[in-house]
């Protein structure tokens, strides 16, 4: 034999040395992956299969670099936890609705054994046994019973024979190695690195927005995925309890006794009536700014289209151009219950459940963290309801504890997919037949009537929460917490990672934004009358609202800029606005400033 072709044979010997030794395991384990694929319905089941088989294969090369008795436990560890995360990851799925995630880790690592076991146990019932979990557990009963019947392939004793058929195994394990790095990609590896060296969930999240295929598609990864946001969660947690700590009220002239901010959802300011939309979607808010009680803005910017970015900047006094991180910012509830305003919140999307995903989980940090919630909010609701309408009941329990100087705020799901899930059926008033829309399809069509009726029951619901303040002396702020996609000038709607076109930011970036002043407010507070007038048309990004709102209540403190503050006759009309933090919107758009 010429010395090339034993190389290479020698070579492709190699290749099947990892299953000669770990076949058992591989197959198994391949088993339990693909069986979790299929019950989670991941994202790229075709390719996943595929990076799974690519990705056991590794695994099992490093074991075959280890001594025998160390690979062999490594082994049994392995198959251990991995069927355990598999039961939690499946079970998780088809009781909660969403595999193991982030917030799932979240609340393992807060909770004692005791709490653990009493939640397990409610969950212990009939309706188990036909579950998808039987699944996972029927594969470990069956491998269990075959332990002693591991896997091999039986070779003959002589070296020639044994040589050649070690080389055909090897090359077909070759070319299916080659054939997986095809079918997945090296995108993987990088969503990897660039997740696990992330420093900030800003950057795990952008890691998440590139286009990878499959991603965390195992639950090992997912929970790997867990470990690592809890990591940043708590050195983000800890760096804002600090700063909320240590930031004091210079002082608190109470400027606005009832202020309320309603903060809404995925609003594409133009399906709006109220900014020039043909259908009568927002009848009460128009009808509120002819009668000069409501103004509306007309050139306000999300700084984001995700929630949990949004919300960092939205109650952080950070702005973006700002020199410290964003947690290095006191909050502005936190502000305004040191000075002395009762805080009240409302929401009805960061109530603490297990379905949260990574982008809940970032965002809704600020707000469930037990200890910033203590600081920020005297009190807020613990129930989530079907429509944002239960949010009424929330507060008519919570206006018992109304101290005369109050902070309230609501938030909602507002227009958040699933679009046709954000009002009750009974109260839909467009249908198909009131659009001319040929280049939709039925299904797209539909998608953009569910979303026209959210945004009118949302005008209604808007209505029911001002109408409870019309007798006060208050001030009342809509801002939605960014744009959403709805098949304007494109055949596209949701949200787009990649923003790449004027189009995109117009639709998922600019927002409505208005202020309402009842009666008693207008008399008693002229001034401000005529600063919201002056400043309705002026450029305005909300990663600066709080200034605002400090102003409006009448709370000086260190990190107060009056620059920022748009009812300020120093407002700086020229700072960039500078979407996902890098993209100039007034560029983007061609527009210059005034």
């Amino acid at each position: 034999m010429k010395p090339g072709r034993h190389i290479l044979k020698r070579l492709m010997a190699l290749f099947y040395k990892p299953l000669q030794m770990h076949g058992h395991f591989f197959v198994w384990m391949y088993l339990l992956g693909v069986a979790c694929i299929m019950l989670i319905n991941a994202f790229g089941k075709h390719r996943a299969v595929f990076e799974l088989f690519l990705d056991l294969y590794i695994l099992t090369a490093l074991l075959t670099m280890l001594p025998k008795k160390v690979s062999k436990g490594l082994e049994v560890l392995l198959t251990v936890v991995f069927y355990l995360l598999a039961i939690i990851d499946v079970f998780c799925n088809w009781r909660f609705g969403s595999p193991m995630g982030p917030a799932f880790v979240f609340n393992c690592l807060q909770t004692d054994g005791r709490e653990a076991f009493e939640a397990f146990s409610t969950f212990l019932t009939w309706h188990l046994l036909l579950s998808p979990v039987m699944v996972i557990l029927l594969l470990a009963t069956i491998q269990v019973m075959t332990f002693h019947r591991r896997f091999s392939i039986k070779t003959l004793h002589i070296t020639k024979t044994w040589l050649i058929t070690k080389t055909w195994f090897g090359s077909i394990i070759g070319l299916i190695l080659i054939l997986c790095l095809g079918m997945s990609t090296t995108n993987k590896q990088f969503l990897f690195h660039n997740y696990f060296v992330a420093n900030d969930a800003l950057e795990m999240e952008y890691a998440h927005q590139l286009p990878y295929t499959t991603g965390f598609y195992l639950p090992i990864y997912r929970f790997m995925e867990g470990l690592k946001a809890w990591s940043i969660h708590q050195n983000q947690v800890k760096k804002l309890v600090q700063r909320v700590e240590q930031t004091n009220v210079d002082s608190c002239s109470f400027r606005s006794p009832c202020i309320v901010l309603i903060i809404g959802e995925s609003y594409n300011r133009h399906h709006a009536q109220l900014y020039g939309y043909p259908l009568p979607t927002t009848p009460w808010q128009s009808k509120a700014a002819k009668d000069s009680s409501l103004t509306y803005f007309t050139d306000v910017v999300a700084p984001f289209h995700q929630t949990s970015e949004v919300f960092k900047t939205l109650f952080s006094l950070y702005a973006y151009g700002e020199q410290r991180p964003w947690d290095d910012y006191s909050l502005f509830p936190a502000l305004f219950r040191k000075a002395g305003y009762n805080v009240c919140l409302m929401t009805n999307q960061f109530v603490k459940h297990p379905q949260q995903d990574i982008w809940d989980f970032s965002g809704g940090s600020i707000l469930n963290d037990e200890r910033l919630s203590a600081a920020q909010f005297s009190h807020r609701n613990t129930m989530m309801h079907e429509f944002d309408e239960g949010l009424l009941e929330d507060y008519d329990s919570l206006k018992q504890y109304r101290t005369g100087k109050d902070l309230i705020i609501f938030h909602l799901l507002g227009q958040h997919f699933d679009y046709s899930l954000r009002f009750p059926k009974e109260k839909a008033v467009f249908s198909p037949h009131d659009y001319h829309r040929p280049e939709l399809s039925q299904e797209e069509l539909e998608k953009l009537v569910a979303y026209d009726n959210a945004t009118y029951y949302n005008d209604q619901l808007l209505k029911k929460i001002v109408h409870r303040f019309s007798q006060e002396e208050a001030i009342i702020i809509y801002v939605p917490d960014h744009g959403e996609l709805m098949f304007d000038g494109s055949k596209t709607f949701g949200r787009s990672f990649e923003v790449t076109t004027p189009n995109e930011v117009y639709q998922q970036f600019e927002i409505p934004f208005w202020i309402w002043m009842s009666n008693s407010y207008r008399e008693k507070h002229p001034e401000i009358v005529r600063e919201v007038k002056d400043a309705r048309k002026k450029p305005f990004m909300t990663d600066n609202l709080d200034q605002m709102l400090l102003y409006l209540g009448g709370i000086y403190c260190q990190d107060y800029r009056q620059a920022d503050n748009p009812l300020s006759p120093n407002y700086n009309c020229s700072r960039p606005r500078l979407l996902m933090g890098k993209m100039d919107y007034d560029r983007v758009m061609g527009r210059s400033k005034k």
